[in-house]
């Protein structure tokens, strides 16, 4: 069964200053029209994704198609990337009669589409393997027509890239992978709550205090990166708070891009453990320590760690570790760190 794109919702502000977009329940996520069942596709079909279906709980999409939106008919003729004139550049041509050469137009209607989706979207999933959508590795052809062994992106998420170089975007088929998908949805709630976060009156404390929350989920990834932001948010230099946040933000979400080693999650569990290893009993403290060297072995899936110090955060009352973003539990139903 199809489906019709959802129209964006333009909302104003509420009198809190915070963009009531932000305020909203469902996070914002661009994407491409035919993995929700669409039929706009080249052939008049769509690639309808179970797993986006899914996401429809947390994920308000907001649903682009840049070959529709450039102009082009549905259904189509077939189009894919061809070398030009220099090793630079590609075009985006009709496969079977380059003399239709769709670039100009695929580029002008991606770089303005894009920069509209800055303060629009909190994340983007992009169609893989597509000549417009594709976000790495795509197929490039020789003038002549065979393949070349150049390889590029699609030509509207290169502009994605480019114009919305904090946003978390990723391509529908890296999400089946568990890891990958958990990333990515870390990523999207982060970058909404600085969002929501820059909306405020901006001061160091209000940093400091945003930065706190992120400690050990940065730790997991990076403890240098950890220590680089811990002195960008104390701003020794006396910086101006806009400089501050743009370097910050710049960092964080770079750091954060590539989905943390076991060994930097464990690394950051162990210290959350820290908190409480002389405020346990003697069978507690042996629990805790057997799930640690579990999830280290792989025995035990993440999300019993994170319950098990969650439970001992609401025990102790620790509001400090309740807050953590690595400690925090994603809606259930996501089943995200069930393979990890």
């Amino acid at each position: 069964m199809t489906s019709s794109p959802k129209n964006p919702v333009y909302v104003g502000y509420n009198s809190t200053s915070i963009p009531l977009k932000y305020m909203s329940e469902k996070l914002k996520i661009g994407i491409s029209t035919c993995l929700l069942g669409v039929n706009i596709r080249y052939d008049g079909g769509h690639k309808n994704s179970r797993l986006v279906n899914k996401f429809e709980k947390i994920f308000d999409y907001h649903p682009i198609c840049p070959e529709v939106g450039s102009g082009m008919s549905t259904p189509r003729p077939a189009i894919h990337l061809m070398e030009g004139d220099s090793p630079e550049e590609v075009r985006l041509v009709e496969s079977k009669n380059h003399e239709v050469d769709y670039t100009d137009q695929m580029q002008a209607y991606s770089e303005r589409e894009t920069k509209a989706l800055q303060d629009l979207v909190d994340g983007y999933i992009l169609m893989g393997k597509s000549p417009s959508c594709g976000m790495d590795r795509i197929k490039v052809y020789k003038k002549a027509g065979q393949p070349s062994a150049n390889k590029a992106r699609g030509l509207f998420a290169e502009k994605l890239l480019v114009n919305n170089p904090l946003l978390p975007v990723e391509e529908e088929g890296r999400l089946h992978d568990a890891v990958l998908r958990e990333n990515f949805i870390a990523r999207v709630y982060i970058f909404r709550e600085w969002k929501q976060f820059i909306a405020q009156e901006p001061s160091v404390a209000g940093l400091q205090l945003f930065h706190q929350k992120l400690k050990y989920k940065v730790m997991s990834h990076s403890p240098s990166a950890l220590n680089q932001l811990g002195r960008m948010v104390s701003n020794p230099d006396k910086k101006a708070m806009d400089q501050v946040y743009k370097e910050y933000i710049a960092l964080l979400m770079e750091t954060i891009k590539q989905p943390a080693k076991k060994n930097g999650i464990l690394n950051a569990l162990q210290h959350v453990y820290g908190y409480f290893k002389n405020k346990v009993d003697e069978d507690e403290k042996k629990y805790l320590l057997e799930m640690l060297e579990d999830y280290k072995e792989g025995f035990v899936p993440l999300i019993m760690v994170r319950r098990a110090l969650s439970h001992l955060a609401e025990k102790h009352e620790n509001e400090y570790i309740l807050q953590q973003n690595l400690i925090k539990r994603y809606p259930k139903h996501l089943n995200l760190y069930r393979d990890l």
